[in-house]
Order: C-alpha cells, then structure tokens, then sequence
C-alpha cells in the first residue's frame, strides 16, 4: 500500500530485499521486547519520493509547499488510504502496538523577528463546502478527531489487545496548566485536540513531548507532566523526553542530570510511570554517557510493562508442572473457562545469590517452558539460580498466579 522508503537502500521504490517491519517484530520478541509499529498518518514527503508515490499519484490529495506537504485529513480518500495501512499492518504484523506521531496538519514557520508564518493548504474551499458553519481551524480539528477516533476503533476490531498510542506536542494549549507560554501549540496550530483524546479513550496510551527542561517554568517538563496526567482518566501518560538535547551537540542543550531528575519526576508522579526517549541512536552510541547514566541510575532493573486492564482484565491461569523426570518442563495449566485469559508472554524472576531478578521476557510459543534451562547461570559465570518463579502475562500484561520451583542443595527439587 506505501512505497519502499529511500532510507532503506538510498532509491525510492527500491524493495531491500526483506520484511523490515517483520525482522524487527521477531527480533524484538526473541529479546522479551513488545514492539509497536509507529506512523506518521498524514506526512507526505520527507526527502526524495519516486513515481508510485501517493504525492506523485494523487497530487489533488497533497496540500502545503516545500517541505510542509501533507496528505489532507480533510479528503475522505486520504482517511480511507491511511486507515487502509493500519488495516494491513494491524492484520499482517505481530505487533503489539501501533502508534501516529505528532504531525497531523503542518508546523507552522517562523520569518524575522520569530513572527509565526501559517503554511497556506488551499482547503479553504472544501471547508466552505463541507463546514457547515464550523470555523476552519473547529473544521480542521474535527478532521483530526474523527480520524484518530476511526483509528482507534479500527485497531480493536482487528486486534483488540494491540495497543494505540499517540505522542502529540506536548502542549495543548498556551496558559494551559497556568503559566506555559508557546509560539506554537497543539490545539491552534497542528489542530490536534490531544486533551479529548486522552479523555474519550481513543487511546490506550499517551505519550506528549515534553522536550523542555524541569525548569525554566514557562515551559517545565514537571508542570507539563503534571496537568497532563490529571487529564488522563486511568490511561497511561509517558511523557516523551528529549535525550538529543543531552547528548547530541558539541555544548548540549541540557545537563545529563537532567534526565535522571526527570525520571525520578516521572515515577513520583504518574500512576503508571514511563517513558519514551527520543532518539536510540544516542542509547546505542552512549553519547555523553547517556546510556550508561541510564543503566546506573536509571533502569537498573527490568520491569514488566504496565498491564492495559481495559483491554482484557482476565488473567492466564497459573502454570502447572508437567513433568518431575530429568529436563522438567513448565506447563500453563490451559481450561476452557472463557474468564482466563489466553497468555502471550513468560515472565520469569530467578533467584541467585539471596536476590530476585525479573529475566528477558519470553514469547509465550508454545506452552511449555524448561524449566532446567532457567537455571544455568547469567550471566555466564555467575551464580546458579536456586529458584525460579514463573507467571503467564495475557497481550494486556495482566499477569496470572505464580508458580515457584526450588532446587535443593542435593539436586533435588521441589
């Protein structure tokens, strides 16, 4: 339905001669990882396009200028396009989430003196037509609405433990909570109503980009996070956090300690904490040790994702031993009672050394586990675990009963 990307082998159209979606789906999973797969819906061009592109095909659908080309929200056949790929990468793909970035209708620029220039859409017309005494920017956001609304209701028809998420600008309006000021706002200016959004449940996550430092308070993280959690009526909020600005210039734009300060904001405040760091490439490179920093003081230990209860609030049932010869195997106790919950995941916590640790997340394959296997030592080297304790986690992380497996000190187990 979409074109291969230029990224991929530096020609539009040119296939790399592979799935890159369903490599990075089974390699995520073999590591304990959830994977959602994230869209920008209505971005038309960024960089070179070749001739089977949708701006090439359906120039009528594509509005802006320069490098501020979109695929107008407001065209029906552009809604049914881009819903048509959440179709078939929802239907195609083991993801298990699927979430739209923050460009629904284009930035807009700034000229001297940093006075805003509003990007000219030509749709004008089809809002004359279509409005029915709506103002343009009520038209706009409505366009936005009822599409984020479809996609949503799309994704849980097709799978509903797939979780949407949505990472809007990260404010909603200028004076909104007290005191933020912004040339450039969400609701004004992208026509994105995040706020409803949140509040209607047309998503299962939240992710705002809140790219600004704790302080100065015109636009602090702190402030932000807080309002934006107050808003959330029981969905996760995970804030969208700047690490680029840490790591990515000769003189950065903020401290490292800065993260770890807001992390530590982000677990007193949210409910449900997390995080979402914008980019990898400064984790993997551990630019100004920003990796690092996060391993030390950050995430020092794994921890299961939040379970997404309004997406299935029943748990597996509890696993069951299915073997006591050589080589014993876990087995989930399958029943047909429709109140359990089918299980996509292990979760496993080992015991070496006197302490508890939660191990890499395992793809729920088939339904028995070896138990032997868990434990031999990890790292290599280190000690051997003396118990295991095993839970089935269901595709909405609601974790199910435990079962504990000792080994005793003559090999003996119970």
């Amino acid at each position: 339905l979409e074109p291969w990307s230029a990224v991929l082998t530096g020609n539009p159209g040119e296939s790399p001669g592979y799935d890159p979606l369903a490599f990075a789906v089974t390699e995520a999973h073999l590591r304990g990882l959830e994977l959602h797969a994230w869209m920008n819906p209505f971005r038309a061009k960024v960089g070179r396009t070749g001739p089977t592109h949708w701006s090439e095909l359906h120039p009528e659908w594509v509005r802006g200028e320069k490098t501020h080309l979109i695929m107008d929200p407001g065209i029906a056949a552009v809604q049914a396009h881009v819903l048509g790929v959440v179709r078939d990468v929802v239907s195609r793909y083991d993801i298990d989430g699927i979430h739209i970035d923050d460009y629904f209708y284009p930035y807009p620029t700034f000229g001297p003196g940093a006075v805003r220039l509003e990007v000219p859409l030509g749709d004008e017309a089809q809002w004359l037509a279509e409005g029915k005494g709506a103002t343009l920017a009520d038209w706009r956001r409505n366009n936005i609405n009822r599409f984020i609304q479809g996609f949503y209701t799309l994704t849980k028809s097709l799978k509903p433990a797939v979780r949407v998420g949505i990472s809007p600008f990260g404010i909603w309006q200028p004076g909104i909570p007290e005191g933020i000021e912004a040339r450039v706002n969400a609701y004004d200016h992208l026509y994105g109503d995040s706020r409803r959004w949140l509040q209607e449940g047309w998503c299962d996550y939240l992710a705002p980009q809140l790219y600004w430092p704790i302080s100065p308070p015109k636009q602090s993280f702190t402030t932000l996070l807080t309002w934006w959690t107050a808003q959330s009526r029981g969905r996760p909020v995970w804030p969208g956090m700047a690490i680029d600005r840490m790591a990515s210039l000769k003189e950065p734009l903020l401290p490292a300690s800065e993260l770890t300060d807001q992390l530590a904001a982000v677990r007193r405040t949210a409910p449900l904490p997390g995080s979402v760091m914008w980019r990898i490439k400064f984790l993997a490179s551990d630019a100004r040790g920003i990796g690092t920093l996060l391993r030390e003081k950050g995430y020092q230990e794994r921890a299961l994702p939040p379970a997404a209860p309004w997406l299935g609030a029943a748990a597996p049932g509890k696993p069951a031993v299915k073997s006591t010869g050589p080589g014993v195997e876990a087995a989930l106790a399958w029943s047909a009672d429709p109140a359990q919950a089918t299980p996509r995941w292990w979760a496993v916590q080992t015991r070496r050394g006197g302490k508890w640790q939660l191990e890499p997340l395992r793809r729920m394959e088939r339904n028995l586990l070896p138990l032997k296997a868990l434990q031999n030592a990890s790292p290599p080297g280190g000690p051997m675990a003396d118990a295991v304790a095993v839970r089935a986690v269901s595709a909405a992380g609601v974790a199910g009963p435990v079962l504990v497996w000792k080994w005793t000190g003559n090999g003996e187990t119970k």
